[in-house]
């Protein structure tokens, strides 16, 4: 979590609760409520609750919300933590690197996040967005995504090295995934 997000009141009880419900869910995420600089609601974000959905989702960005991650400490022990090569989508490939640990969502907004366009400036997008295709690259190269992903791959590489990053973030909030 960010210092600007705003955990709602009871999020860790449900998360616990879930995962006591649940024992071979490995790493559990929420919904969340998107805030703007001055704590207003903004919109909300849902992703998938499905195991299945969510590693598809890694493929090209994270299932799970960061700030929402509730996870047993073998995921992180056998995982070493995050890779310090991938600053800035530490999450990306820490799921991508978690395939083999069930995950899901909550199906309730457990947290306030910060709209992300407000905390980095362009600079700092466009090093997510390379950082992002190298991370994608890396994960085709060993054979994680299977050869039908190297059109996506291609999109990635003309998105982030040919166009403006406004232009990116424009796209990519049309297609929701922003």
């Amino acid at each position: 979590m960010d210092a600007d997000d705003i955990c709602l009141p009871r999020r860790f009880e449900i998360q616990l609760d879930y995962m006591s419900k649940n024992p071979n869910t490995d790493i559990c995420g929420s919904w969340v409520k998107l805030i703007d600089e001055k704590g207003e609601i903004i919109g909300q974000v849902h992703k998938p609750k499905n195991d299945e959905k969510i590693k598809k989702m890694n493929h090209w960005i994270p299932g799970l919300i960061h700030p929402t991650w509730f996870a047993k400490r073998k995921v992180y022990d056998k995982l070493h933590g995050y890779d310090p090569d991938f600053d800035m989508v530490e999450d990306f490939d820490f799921l991508n690197r978690a395939g083999d640990f069930k995950m899901t969502n909550i199906n309730n907004e457990l947290l306030l996040w910060r709209s992300a366009q407000n905390r980095r400036s362009k600079k700092d997008i466009q090093k997510m967005y390379q950082k992002s295709f190298h991370l994608r690259l890396k994960y085709f190269l060993k054979g994680n995504f299977g050869i039908l992903y190297f059109p996506l791959l291609i999109r990635s590489f003309i998105t982030t090295y040919l166009f403006p990053t406004k232009l990116k973030i424009y796209l990519n909030k049309k297609m929701g995934v922003a």
